[in-house]
């Protein structure tokens, strides 16, 4: 599944480097991800304009579980965080008051 990444060695220009483990071939990417992206937005999305259709299904999949990965940890830190605390009390108080109504 592309999206794991492994920390490789650096590269000549001085960038580390990752592998992306898709499963079937590994891409080196020769940028720190976190720090500077590989391309623009606009450039990302006329690539992907140009993607033959199983390629394009492909990294319609990878997206889709990029993006809930990213919401997943979003919500696990504000979980950790406290911020959802108030929340989770005020539906308990309405579910043990009977305030609640079946799905």
């Amino acid at each position: 599944m592309l999206g794991r990444f492994a920390p490789c060695h650096r590269s000549r220009h001085g960038y580390p480097s990752v592998i992306a483990d898709d499963g079937q071939q590994n891409i080196a990417v020769t940028r720190d991800l976190r720090h500077s992206p590989l391309m623009s937005a606009i450039e990302l999305e006329n690539a992907v304009e140009k993607l033959p259709p199983d390629e394009l299904d492909r990294f319609a999949a990878w997206f889709e579980q990029f993006v809930d990965s990213q919401w997943d940890d979003v919500l696990s830190a504000d979980v950790a965080a406290g911020r959802l605390d108030a929340v989770a009390q005020k539906a308990d108080s309405d579910f043990e008051a009977g305030r609640c109504t079946p799905l």
